[in-house]
């Protein structure tokens, strides 16, 4: 399992709370998440998909191979920024990091 430097209270499927996030990264109130059941309930608005799901400790033990395997290189050639989590816990918001700075919603950063 992975080794984080520091744990952050699990909050990484609250909606109310990653908007607040939003709000606080100066982004407008029409930029938001909310919860979808099916990827038919999306439409031509959606910026970024997060999904969540339950990870089990093999989970954890592949990820940890397959990270350190990576080179995020590729990924920024096209112009995707990634931000490595080294963090517990705190995945909800490094995605929301993800899904605002690899979308149009970047341009909206500090226009509130």
């Amino acid at each position: 399992m992975a080794t984080y430097d520091d744990k952050w209270p699990p909050l990484a499927s609250d909606p109310d709370m990653l908007n607040t996030l939003l709000r606080g990264m100066g982004l407008r109130p029409n930029t938001q998440l909310k919860d979808v059941c099916a990827v038919d309930d999306l439409d031509d608005s959606t910026l970024a998909l997060i999904i969540v799901y339950p990870e089990s400790a093999d989970d954890e033990a592949t990820k940890a191979i397959e990270e350190g395997q990576r080179d995020h290189a590729e990924a920024e050639e096209l112009g995707v920024r990634f931000f490595k989590q080294n963090i517990d816990d705190a995945c909800g918001v490094f995605a929301l990091i993800h899904g605002v700075i690899n979308s149009g919603a970047r341009n909206d950063i500090g226009k509130s």
